[in-house]
């Protein structure tokens, strides 16, 4: 038996201790309920108290033997109670009772347990009890069913729809007519559209989804209108689709999703149609000159359209310019009209130029071939719009959204708007925002603004300054006043310092309370430890600030929130990622678009591939000939040069290759416009909220995707996506797949494992030849410049006539198998000893030398697909917990273990490397339990709890998926100290400005610091953020989207549910303000509380029975219009359904007499609403009675996702529940509006209940969920945010390998003989020995000689004659034998230097370096300036000049004593090196070149001997201060070698040893410089001195007391302070006088000029230190003239010291004492 203590977090593990009768002590790591369902062991709950109980395990039948030792609380009623018998006899175990301190916890840890108001039961006096302590929250909902009969809106849709996919559908309805379900995998070509209704025949081979439309309109209407007419939206265009859609993903969400060839060759083909010919290209625009990427399948939703300009209404009449006559058109975009505009030129010069241009430009039409154009609309329009003549170009011409004459905008010395030229001379110009200035400027198809790389980061960086600096100022920086009540101004001080305190910060606390690293993540700040209040106040308004600029760390975070509420309407996720390659890439060069007479690319060679039609995208370049391929093809370097000169030809060329994917390859209707083009006549959405096409892609139907784009280090964009597919698990929890029986369970996983396989295709269809052609392609890679594979459009694509075998096998054997050896191959470069080792960005953090992503995967190979189950994880090294364990996933069939597995299709279609991950998890039962596992993996837990762990481990794969697309971006941390400057002097600057000034401005610098300074962006990224930076959404730059998004707070829900319980007053919702535009005139600040609204929002049966949830995404609050002037009020009169209010007679009165109108005076909201529920007005609640005149309920055009901010913060299950509760629920605030099932919000706690959870469990039991849809909200929450907690994410994101092409970050690891290698002189031009030349001829290699080169010869007589210069005997030489061993090594020719290029990049920037440095240096030893020309003629050297030198008054009057003795070491080796002396007659006897260390602390003058020196030569001089402490990493120079220390067991680091052997045995002589010359304090100096010794040989703190020292203004000596008055030590150093001095005062009052004596203290001061503002007060000194001014709050007077301080509580006077006194 075993006893557990067991705490209320029921997912904790703890340790069990069991002891059989017959057996020893077993200690096993278990969870409770894993101990729960142990088979042959019962538990009994002992001791309860509500949160920490005692538990019991017995081995006996029953629990007979153990009674409760005091009367339990009776069990929830949806619980079945189990009977204990009562026995007379105790047990062991029922004797001590919890601890009251356990107690007092639990009371506090459910604050919110009381009867809200309004109960008819009172709570029982027992604690509560949760419903099952051994079932989580999840499973218990999982458990409820919908109810069989509701009256919710949407009910009697889902009902129908059910029906109609039930008995109207084919079976599977993404199989075409004809087909059957075995013919996926054949590589037949199905049609692209048909119908899936049972018995119809219905198909287009290339037919579109306006067919399809049609078709459901003439043949199936009678199915589907009948549904239609009780749907919201039943009228809308798409209405019938819309349910058709909707009864097709029914029946996907039933079974397993569909993949295979035939799908594939489907939507290959539809994309090679979709690129073919002239359907991708790129357009100048005709009015602004803009670049714009066209795309001719959604054309009508692009950003520019072809439109013929020129048209006749008769063939024989008057032609037309876009619908005006050619006068008109003059008088509006002619050159005339342009200047009479916006420009006067009064002068003859202007005119002269103006004429001249007219002339040049009507000559340049003339050359361009439009005469006849010309001469039809004028001389001026004919040079404006044609450009050239081209296809096309005289009967459409491209014209884009914007026609605005862009100028940017100006300011005023005050700040205020500056009236642009344009405006003065034309007020009815249009105003141009700065966004939309650089929108167009970056675009212009004059390419000299794209190909200067500097253009884009500085118009981003512009742009985002002003972004953040035209914000308003609205930020209160008040904290709570901790010296009384109310609230408090922070100081200027207080935000400095809490300014500085954020860019000193490194560390934060995760929520596991674990300190952890920032790593530049500006989102984890506001969790480091310690922040004062101000630091967070700064904090707040600099994420405030951010949240709305694209491109910040807030901005990514709003994105993950984003990604994470897709979860909740749309279910579990796949994870896809492609990266497209700029050099690989054939649309991006031909979104390379510029003029042919742009003078930028008159003199390039590339200067055809400019043009709209060039390179053709639907060639297969393997096939061409080497010359036709360079007509048709730049090669590698001319496609790197000509895209990293256009960074907007790479980011039209990304997203319209995102485009063709989505609707192509994935099935999902996108335009550029999504999600926004919801709100249009033709949105991608239909009315249930899908954006999938009706026959799916090759994954399947996705319901949505959520994309987000990040640049990777090359500087090239790629995706990570959520993609929701309608699948089995899209919403089912796993629980009901123990419900199906075993043949359907094995039939749902053998199609899952063939679905795996197909997307994630892991194998070669010949590995022997890969085997073979491994080390030639990875010899190429990453570049791989000679190939064209990834830029061809292969011709089976689009061949509809080729046989299924043949093309199935030139798909999968052919192009998809060469593609994956290139891109989907997991590369390990080989080292020198040949061992493969992973690339720095996919090294594990842990262990560098494996790869994170489990490379190479040699023990994860196997023939067949498999399902992973703990033991086969643990024999294959599979990661087996936490967020990336692969227990419960199909895997395989796997033959090679460095292939990333990848969809055939899409590795086909985009060219680039990819990842697939899918999320499916199966749990391990005896029936899916694979045979080659022998550890009875199914055994080991009960069935519900492995379910539990594979939904567990399914829900946090997804999670962490999410995170990772949206990671941040790093901010550098490297320029804090500059950064830190600028605030600084930031605060000095607005020292004198008002509090909340001076926060704003902090704040915009900070905000400025980290994400225009700190981030480094390439030129494509920064071309995205510029063109979408006047986007409302701040998301819309860096993500891509399918459904649109509204925002939830839980904030004020939560307090409201609290204050419910604990019988509380209602609080009041905060909501943010809104400005009321509906009179222009008089705009107002009106308030629009969502929850408070919702609560009112009536009876009427559209909305009543809605959750907050469904309402949000549902419906809307908009603004009630109102008529506003006489002719408007006339009109409503007329036409009564135009507003939304009507006036009263006084109303009209106002209106008449233009008076501002008053809700519920002049105006009523019509009570009857809209036609056709276009809108409702807001119940009769008295909490909504503020808001209804004023606002109305209208229905969303589709359906938003709501953004839930607050979800994530639920840390126990109450919390949980009580988020449900007020999310999925409904609810009023109202009693007169409650009905049996929509509570007054009071009633949400249900009668009997004990607890939130405990009341949602009860609701769910009584009531059922009310449909289909919301059962899945709640479930799709619950796995979204309702983990436990320590599957929370809590390390940081782990980088995948997305990064290809990335240099590897060489790490060095070498041993004594390597270094010894390293560091000899290597000479260039060797060639190999004999025996390393392979295939060199030997003859040759005699012929040669040594088998060197030219240059090896001369580099080797350069050196010999150097040694034979520097090192040649002296008279009176040493024995050799004491020679330095530095200059006895010789030159090995057969070491040659590896890496030239890294030889040749250091050797520049070495002399670069050195010429600085050397040009900033003053005049040399010998007077020759170190900037003047190398060579001159000069004096000769003499010992004479040299000493002389030395002992003339610059060497000597400029250095102290030190100094000049170092220089005259200097002077004495320079004699020895001419031969002067002999270098035994030299002070330091030595004749190897001068290595010599000059040392001392800081400000004893190393540099300034230094400058005397010109550095050159051999001879080698250091200069630094020694005394620091050794540095975190690598070695410290100070240090003693090892060969010098006695013993050393430490691996000795070669690196470290070769540095310190370069100081320590190279250096002959040390100069240490001990007198300070910067500073000549010497309080301080002794100070310093003191500490510096104290750190060498620790003293206690008295000793450093009595070191202070204090310099007398009369005698002007530096004295101990104890020799002065202890009031000296707080006044100025100039204005006190030693007691010496006060005596000698007072003895000779006659020397008193300048002195005087206070009269309050009696000391004698300098008259410096008198107060001069009164004749009064000049007769104290400073602290005595403070001390008598009048006290302030809660300040007091020290009687010792007489100095003041703050202190809140007054103290005693016998104790009054400022605290330095009482410490003292």
């Amino acid at each position: 038996m075993a006893i557990i203590a067991y705490s209320a977090m029921r997912q904790r593990r703890v340790m069990v201790h069991e002891k059989p009768y017959d057996g020893d002590v077993k200690v096993d790591e278990q969870s409770h309920p894993s101990v729960a369902g142990k088979d042959g062991v019962h538990m009994l709950h002992i001791f309860y108290n509500g949160v920490d109980h005692y538990d019991a395990l017995v081995e006996l039948d029953g629990p007979s033997g153990f009674p409760p030792a005091w009367p339990q609380p009776p069990p929830p009623e949806y619980v079945a109670a189990e009977t204990v018998p009562e026995q007379d006899s105790r047990s062991e175990f029922n004797d001590s009772k919890p601890k009251k301190k356990a107690a007092s916890k639990t009371k506090a840890a459910q604050p919110h347990t009381v009867r809200p108001v309004g109960a008819q039961q009172t709570a029982p006096s027992a604690p509560p009890q949760p419903a099952d302590p051994e079932v989580d929250l999840l499973q218990e909902l999982a458990n409820g069913s919908v109810a069989e009969a509701s009256s919710h809106p949407h009910r009697v849709v889902e009902d129908l729809v059910k029906d109609l996919a039930e008995q109207r559908l084919r079976e599977h309805p993404t199989v075409p007519p004809g087909a059957t379900l075995a013919e996926k995998d054949a590589g037949a070509l199905w049609p692209r559209v048909f119908c899936a209704f049972d018995g119809c025949c219905w198909s287009e081979q290339d037919g579109t989804e306006e067919a399809l439309h049609h078709h459901l309109a003439e043949v199936h209407a009678t199915d589907l209108q009948g549904i239609a007419k009780h749907m919201l939206r039943g009228r809308a265009d798409d209405a019938l689709f819309s349910i058709y859609s909707a009864a097709i993903a029914e029946k996907c969400r039933s079974q397993a999703p569909l993949a295979g060839a035939s799908l594939d060759r489907t939507a290959l083909r539809s994309l090679a149609n979709a690129t073919a010919d002239e359907q991708v290209e790129s357009l100048v625009c005709v009015c602004c000159g803009g670049v714009f990427p066209y795309v001719h399948e959604i054309r009508d939703k692009g950003d520019i359209q072809w439109r013929k300009p020129l048209r006749r209404q008769r063939p024989e009449g008057e032609a037309n310019f876009f619908g005006q006559n050619f006068s008109t058109v003059h008088e509006l975009i002619g050159l005339d009209s342009y200047l009479q505009k916006y420009d006067i030129i009064n002068t003859e010069t202007g005119a002269a130029a103006i004429d001249e241009l007219k002339e040049n430009m009507t000559s340049e039409a003339e050359r361009g071939g439009l005469a006849a154009w010309r001469r039809l609309i004028g001389p001026y329009i004919a040079h404006f719009f044609g450009f050239h003549a081209r296809r096309r170009s005289y009967t459409k011409t491209g014209i884009c959204s914007i026609n605005l004459i862009l100028r940017p905008c100006a300011f005023e010395d005050d700040g205020t708007a500056k009236i642009s030229k344009r405006k003065a001379c034309h007020p009815e110009a249009p105003e141009v925002g700065v966004e939309a200035w650089g929108a167009a400027m970056q675009r212009q198809v004059a390419s000299q603004f794209r190909r200067d790389w500097n253009f884009p980061p500085t118009l981003w960086n512009y742009l985002f300054r002003t972004k953040i600096n035209l914000q308003q100022n609205s930020h209160i920086f008040s904290v709570p006043n901790e010296f009384g009540p109310g609230r408090r101004m922070l100081t200027n001080e207080e935000i400095q310092e809490g300014t500085e305190h954020i860019y000193q910060l490194l560390r934060y606390v995760d929520i596991n309370g674990e300190e952890k690293a920032i790593a530049g993540d500006f989102t984890k700040l506001r969790h480091a430890p310690h922040l004062s209040p101000a630091a967070l106040k700064v904090l707040s308004n600099t994420e405030a600030r951010t949240r709305t600029v694209p491109g910040t760390h807030e901005v990514r975070k709003t994105m993950r929130y984003q990604t994470h509420s897709y979860r909740v309407p749309y279910g579990l996720a796949c994870f896809f990622t492609f990266s497209p390659s700029e050099r690989d890439s054939t649309i991006m060069l031909r979104m390379a678009r510029a003029r042919q007479s742009d003078p930028a690319i008159n003199d390039d060679k590339r200067k055809a591939f400019y043009q709209r039609t060039l390179p053709p995208l639907d060639i297969d370049f393997l096939r061409l000939s080497p010359e036709a391929l360079a007509e048709a093809l730049p090669d590698y370097d001319e496609r790197k040069s000509i895209l990293a000169r256009d960074p907007l030809a790479c980011l039209n060329g990304f997203l319209a290759l995102v485009g063709l994917a989505f609707r192509h390859i994935f099935g999902i209707r996108l335009c550029p416009r999504c999600p926004d083009c919801a709100n249009s006549n033709c949105p991608c959405t239909d009315a249930f909220g899908s954006n999938a096409t009706a026959a799916g892609g090759v994954f399947g139907r996705f319901d949505a995707a959520f994309g987000s784009l990040e640049c990777q280090k090359s500087g090239s964009y790629h995706l990570h996506g959520q993609f929701f597919l309608q699948c089995y698990h899209q919403f089912k929890p796993l629980s009901e797949l123990v419900n199906e029986s075993q043949e359907q369970l094995l039939e749902l996983l053998r199609k899952y494992s063939d679905y795996s396989a197909h997307v994630t295709r892991k194998v070669y269809c010949d590995p022997e030849s890969w085997t073979e052609e491994r080390d030639a392609v990875e010899a190429q890679w990453p570049e791989y410049r000679g190939s064209s594979l990834m830029l061809s459009r292969p011709s089976y694509q689009s061949d509809a006539a080729m046989p299924a075998p043949e093309w199935l096998a030139a798909y999968l054997s052919e192009d998809a198998e060469a593609l994956q050896k290139h891109k989907q191959h997991h590369v390990h470069v080989p080292d020198d000893n040949g061992k493969r080792q992973p690339l720095d960005h996919c090294r594990d953090p842990k262990d560098h030398t494996k790869c994170k992503s489990f490379f190479p995967r040699d023990a994860w190979l196997t023939s067949e697909a498999i399902l992973i189950c703990s033991g086969l994880a643990g024999a294959k090294g599979m990661p087996c917990k936490s967020k990336r364990s692969m227990v419960g996933m199909p895997w395989g069939p796997c033959n090679d273990p460095n292939l990333n597995g990848n969809h055939p299709a899409l590795l086909a279609a985009l060219r680039c490397n990819g990842d697939v991950q899918l999320p499916f998890r199966f749990p391990i039962t005896p029936i899916t339990h694979n045979t080659s596992c022998d550890q009875q993996c199914d055994q080991k837990m009960p069935i519900w709890t492995l379910v539990r762990e594979a939904q567990i481990n399914q829900s946090a794969q997804v999670g962490y998926q999410c995170d990772y697309a949206n990671k941040r971006l790093k901010i550098a941390t490297r320029e804090v100290k500059e950064w830190m400057k600028g605030q600084n002097e930031l605060y000095l600057d607005l020292s004198g400005k008002p509090t909340g000034y001076l926060g704003a401005r902090v704040s915009k610098r900070l905000a400025t610091d980290l994400f225009a300074r700190g981030v480094c962006r390439g030129a494509v990224e920064c071309t995205n953020l510029i063109l979408n930076a006047a986007q409302k959404d701040p998301t819309r730059a860096e993500s891509i989207k399918t459904a649109q998004l509204t925002e939830i707070a839980l904030a004020y829900p939560l307090q409201l549910l609290r204050a419910v319980a604990a019988h509380e007053p209602w609080p009041k919702e905060v909501t943010r303000a809104i400005v009321d535009k509906r009179c222009e005139a008089r705009r107002a600040i009106i308030a629009c509380p969502f929850w408070t609204m919702y609560g009112a929002r009536g009876q009427r049966a559209e909305v009543h029975m809605l959750s907050a949830c469904e309402f949000a995404r549902a419906f809307d609050f908009a603004l009630a219009t109102h008529p506003l002037r006489p002719e408007a009020y006339g009109r409503d009169i007329l036409m009564p359904g135009k507003y939304h209010a009507k006036l009263t007679a006084k109303g009209a009165e106002a209106v008449a007499q233009r008076k501002q109108l008053v809700a519920g005076l002049h105006y009523e909201i019509r009570e009857e609403g809209g036609a056709d529920s276009s809108w409702l007005p807001l119940g009769q609640s008295e909490l909504g009675q503020p808001y209804r005149r004023d606002w109305v309920v209208v229905p969303r055009k589709r359906p938003h996702v709501p953004v839930i901010y607050g979800a994530q913060g639920s840390k126990s299950e109450e919390d949980k529940a009580m988020r449900i509760l007020v999310l999925f629920f409904p609810w009023v605030n109202d009693a007169r509006d409650a009905s049996a099932n929509v509570p007054f919000v009071e009633k949400l706690w249900v009668d009997g209940a004990r607890s939130w959870r405990e009341a949602l469990c009860m609701h769910v039991q009584r009531h059922g969920f009310p449909t289909e849809e919301v059962k899945r909200f709640v479930l799709n929450f619950c796995f979204a945010y309702c983990l436990p907690r320590e599957h929370h994410l809590v390390d940081g994101l782990v980088e995948n390998s997305d990064n290809e092409g990335v240099e590897d970050d060489v790490v060095l690891a070498l041993d004594e003989a390597e270094m010894l290698e390293a560091t000899l002189t290597h000479i260039k031009g060797s060639r190999p020995t004999k025996e390393a030349a392979g295939d060199l001829d030997a003859a040759e290699a005699e012929q040669d000689g040594s088998g060197t080169t030219k240059l090896h010869d001369m580099t080797r007589q350069m050196f010999k004659l150097s040694n034979s210069i520097w090192l040649r005997p002296s008279p009176g030489a040493r024995p050799a034998q004491l020679q330095s061993p530095i200059a006895s090594k010789t030159m090995d020719s057969e070491q040659t230097i590896k890496d030239h290029a890294l030889a040749k990049k250091s050797a520049q920037a070495s002399r670069n370096k050195a010429t600085a440095q050397a040009n900033k240096g003053a005049a040399g030893l010998l007077g020759v300036a170190v900037g003047d020309p190398l060579v001159r003629k000069r004096c000769p050297i003499t010992a004479a000049l040299l000493r002389d030198w030395l002992r003339s008054p610059r060497a000597q009057e400029n250095t102290n004593a030190e100094q000049h003795r170092f220089l005259g070491l200097v002077v004495d080796r320079l004699l020895v090196e001419h031969n002067l002396i002999s270098a035994e007659d030299a002070n330091k006897y030595c004749r190897e070149p001068m290595l010599h260390l000059l040392h001392g602390p800081p400000g004893t003058g190393k540099s300034h001997c230094l400058l005397f020196l010109p550095f050159g030569g051999v001879n080698v001089l250091m200069g630094g201060d020694f005394f620091q402490l050794p540095p975190p990493e690598g070695g410290f120079l100070a240090s003693v070698p090892r060969q010098l220390r006695a013993s050393d067991a430490a691996q000795p680091d070669a690196l470290k040893e070769q540095g310190l052997a370069l100081l320590w045995e190279s250096t002959r002589g040390v100069v240490e410089l001990c007198q300070r010359e910067r500073c000549k304090d010497i309080k301080r100096n002794t100070a310093v001195k003191t500490l510096d010794e104290t750190a060498r040989e620790p003293k206690c703190l008295k000793c450093l007391q009595k070191a202070e020292l204090l310099t007398c203004a009369r005698c002007n000596v530096s004295k101990h302070i104890n020799e002065f008055e202890p009031v000296m030590a707080t006044m100025p150093a100039a204005f006190v006088a030693c007691t010496a001095c006060q005596a000698h005062f007072k003895k000779h009052p006659h020397t008193y000029h300048g002195w005087f004596t206070c009269r309050a203290c009696n000391h004698i001061f300098s008259c410096e230190a008198q107060n001069n503002k009164t004749k009064r007060q000049r007769q104290y000194c400073l602290n005595c003239s403070v001390q008598r001014a009048p006290h302030k709050n809660n300040e007091h007077t020290c009687r010792k010291c007489s100095r003041r301080w703050l202190e809140r509580q007054a103290p005693s006077k016998r104790k009054r004492l400022c605290p330095d006194c009482r410490r003292k």
